[in-house]
């Protein structure tokens, strides 16, 4: 290759790179979905006795308004409790009275500050019985992204950089 085409493909790649980052950086933030990092009880404990109110702890900021959690037993009856308050990234269901041994379900929903709404389910059981049985939180929430960035945007921001680098070097060639 003659060394006067270097120049040129380093610029290319250059814009490319710079295309990549202004397109798809910017808008990382808004790909990045609410997720569930702790609860009590834990998801699949087994307790001696009953939780008085149970807490969710998500990645981001909740909305009060867009907060669900329901807690139901075996037979899927809903457990009395007040409607859940929100303290920043934390979602607490106190409990009215106390729950019979067995087990259960804690079934949520709440929305992203993007949006999206993110749900799931985890169980517990309170005494000797077993947990009830509920769809993971994992599988709950199947096709959202952990990583914050899907692998479209990704392909999209590839592409998008490849094309702006390639119509950079197209147009420094021409103007040679």
């Amino acid at each position: 290759m003659p060394s006067s085409h270097r120049p040129a493909r380093i610029a290319a790649l250059i814009g490319g790179l710079v295309t990549f980052a202004v397109v798809v950086l910017p808008a990382a933030p808004a790909w990045a979905h609410n997720e569930l990092t702790s609860s009590a009880p834990a998801d699949g404990a087994r307790l001696a006795t009953a939780p008085g109110q149970v807490v969710l702890t998500f990645t981001q900021r909740l909305d009060q308004r867009y907060t669900q959690i329901v807690v139901t037993d075996g037979h899927r009856a809903p457990m009395p409790a007040q409607p859940p308050t929100v303290s920043g990234t934390s979602a607490i269901l106190d409990l009215d009275g106390d729950l019979p041994d067995g087990g259960y379900t804690v079934a949520y929903r709440v929305v992203s500050p993007d949006g999206h709404p993110v749900q799931g389910a985890l169980r517990f059981s309170v005494g000797t019985a077993t947990a009830a049985t509920a769809p993971s939180p994992s599988a709950a929430s199947a096709g959202q992204s952990r990583s914050g960035l899907p692998i479209a945007a990704l392909i999209a921001g590839a592409a998008l950089a490849v094309a702006g680098g390639w119509a950079f070097w197209r147009h420094r060639a021409r103007t040679r």
